[in-house]
């Protein structure tokens, strides 16, 4: 996530949206899963679920990062110059989950009192948002690994060598120099 790689950086914040709309594209193509499916009421419950935890777990950890403001795992983002990168991707996150969250109760009411066959567009564009959801709480929680990783590993430190054990290797390297 270094700045170097801005190209990249851009790949990968448009990755969810760009995957999300081939996913809706072609399940309106094919119909593999679509407003009349069987089980849908079930789907859009277990989604709810999964968006509720999703929220309540980043924004837990949006109280908790306050907290570890001068910790290793801070210094290692800094380090790595992404705190403005994972802002980004947990604002992301939260921000589609909310939205995953809403759209799919809206969308399990709509299912309930009216046919949501007549709204099959609407679907489509819930299928697109859930996916982008989905992929993007993903790339949060791998980002989110990787950070936690770094900041398992101990950066090795230069250790300053003393008076004589400084002359013993100058001794020993410029000795050999002049041999």
């Amino acid at each position: 996530m270094r700045r170097e790689n801005r190209n990249s950086d851009f790949f990968i914040k448009i990755f969810p949206f760009l995957i999300s709309a081939v996913v809706a594209i072609i399940d309106c193509k094919i119909n593999f899963i679509y407003a009349g499916s069987k089980g849908i009421d079930t789907l859009f419950s277990n989604l709810i679920n999964v968006f509720a935890i999703i929220v309540g777990v980043l924004i837990a950890l949006f109280g908790v990062l306050p907290s570890v403001h001068s910790s290793l795992i801070m210094e290692r983002i800094r380090e790595y110059d992404a705190e403005s990168d994972l802002f980004y991707f947990c604002k992301e996150t939260l921000f589609l989950n909310f939205l995953s969250l809403c759209f799919t109760i809206l969308l399990g009411f709509i299912h309930s009192n009216f046919n949501l066959n007549n709204y099959n567009y609407i679907f489509y564009i819930w299928l697109f948002v859930v996916c982008s959801t989905l992929i993007s709480s993903f790339k949060t929680i791998l980002i989110l690994l990787k950070i936690s990783f770094w900041s398992s590993k101990k950066k090795e430190e230069i250790e300053k060598l003393d008076e004589s054990e400084s002359q013993k290797l100058k001794n020993k390297y410029v000795d050999k120099e002049k041999q």
